[in-house]
């Protein structure tokens, strides 16, 4: 199955300005083409090397689409459950959202600490709170830290970069709780059997796209 994705050119995120235009007009185009978004999200069931990749979490699910970081990018859609709480963190890559339905609750915050196990989680502040409707998107520096709470059933399309770091830095500021997030070659096997999506959770994602008519 080709798509017009195939003939993207190679994306360097060392220029953010460059890759945020690039990236966010391929979303756009991806988003609007409700057929071409069919074809890839139900190619996935099909395709072992995505599925695989394919991920259930607490606060939000992610279905991969498309694979290609050798050219520097990954497409996902991150699906918001209901289970929603402020987790001020950092991503291990660079990255462009498009929101395609419901609604993000965003904050970004500033620290001089050390982002590590010792950091104290109440001397993140946030500097920026904004809500960013259907239709937004944006694009965040792997060093950024921000905090997204979205509406239940908000879906997204991300389209990420190449890992710049091993581990991301996740807060939970009402409790202080810190931990790390690892990429998928530094995990144990328990982690990714642990949050690998069952085909019925997809199945259930899929359903709700096209009632949705995102799809």
């Amino acid at each position: 199955m080709a798509t017009f994705l195939d003939d993207l050119p190679p994306i360097d995120w060392s220029d953010l300005m460059a890759a945020s235009a690039q990236t966010q007009s391929a979303l756009r185009r991806l988003g609007a083409d409700k057929k071409a978004l069919r074809e890839l999200v139900y190619a996935v069931e099909t395709t072992p090397r995505l599925l695989a990749k394919c991920e259930k979490h607490a606060l939000d699910d992610k279905i991969v689409i498309y694979d290609d970081l050798e050219r520097g990018f990954r497409i996902r859609l991150r699906l918001a459950t209901s289970d929603q709480h402020e987790r001020a963190h950092q991503h291990r890559f660079s990255f462009s959202t498009l929101i395609l339905r419901g609604m993000y609750h965003q904050a970004w915050y500033y620290t001089d600490q050390v982002l590590d196990e010792n950091v104290d989680v109440a001397a993140i502040k946030p500097v920026c709170l904004r809500d960013e409707p259907a239709g937004s998107a944006f694009t965040i520096h792997h060093n950024v830290i921000h905090a997204t709470m979205a509406d239940h059933d908000t879906i997204s399309l991300i389209m990420r970069g190449p890992a710049a770091k091993d581990r991301a830095i996740i807060t939970h500021k009402e409790t202080g709780r810190v931990w790390f997030r690892y990429g998928e070659k530094d995990e144990s096997e328990e982690r990714r059997k642990k949050v690998q999506m069952p085909l019925e959770t997809y199945l259930e994602w899929r359903n709700k796209m096209e009632g949705y008519g995102l799809i």
